[in-house]
């Protein structure tokens, strides 16, 4: 889908915010992970989940879909949960990680989540 997806980033005016990396290995993704201010991964069907467990090792924040492996991954407090296939719930909690890291209560609130998250993988 990857021509589709750079055509529909040059129609929305976004390319120059984009990058289509291609295939990268597994140093690169990690690094990635780390460097993210949040995952999102509104996924409409998830049987396990693999790149929110990645990110939560990576002691990023993660928005899932309340979906599959999703619901069951994340526990209240390890990352945040929406309702799938509702873009205004997703965006709304996309820009309160967002904003609460620019405050310091809730850059707190965040990093206890974070921490909450990576600590559960270590059970």
């Amino acid at each position: 889908m990857r021509k589709q997806l750079e055509k529909d980033a040059n129609y929305l005016d976004i390319s120059k915010n984009v990058v289509f990396t291609g295939y990268l290995d597994d140093y690169a993704v990690r690094s990635l992970l780390k460097a993210a201010d949040v995952v999102v991964v509104p996924s409409l069907y998830e049987p396990f989940g693999i790149v929110a467990l990645e990110a939560m090792a990576a002691k990023t924040p993660v928005v899932v879909s309340d979906i599959g492996g999703l619901s069951e991954l994340i526990s209240d407090g390890e990352g945040i949960k929406v309702t799938p296939n509702n873009s205004e719930s997703l965006a709304a909690c996309i820009v309160k990680i967002l904003s609460e890291e620019d405050e310091d209560k809730g850059k707190v609130e965040v990093e206890e989540m974070v921490e909450k998250g990576f600590k559960r993988l270590s059970l």
